[in-house]
């Protein structure tokens, strides 16, 4: 998906001083940006279907998550885009854009950030925050 793959760029870009944080960083802002994709479209079915009570927010799931999926995508993560080539392939992908062609994938990548937020937040207000 192009915009994911600018919105990482875009990431990559503004965290790098040549060294591993900016790729940490970046895996720590799409990991939560995807969290809550997830988690959108994981309450957008369970509204949909009428299904059991679906919660959220809790100290201990998130707890939990963190242990058993951050580490292991990190590792998938940076296998993917640092041993494969991946990351290589998305810089240059986007490096020689003109302005033009830049203003316009900012704009989708905005506007996917700004859907994605709005549908989370309104999909949560439906039933409640944790029913």
């Amino acid at each position: 998906m192009r915009i994911v793959r600018y919105y990482y760029y875009r990431l990559y870009t503004y965290f790098q001083d040549g060294s591993e944080i900016p790729f940490f960083k970046t895996y720590c802002v799409l990991f939560v940006f995807f969290f809550i994709n997830t988690l959108t479209i994981l309450k957008g079915i369970v509204l949909l279907t009428h299904q059991h009570k679906f919660t959220l927010f809790t100290i201990q799931g998130l707890a939990k998550l963190c242990l058993i999926l951050v580490i292991p995508l990190f590792i998938l993560f940076r296998y993917l885009m640092i041993h494969l080539g991946t990351q290589d392939l998305i810089i240059n992908e986007f490096k020689g854009e003109t302005k033009k062609r830049r203003n316009l994938s900012a704009f989708f990548t905005i506007l996917y950030f700004f859907v994605s937020m709005a549908l989370f937040f309104s999909i949560l207000r439906m039933r409640g925050f944790t029913e």
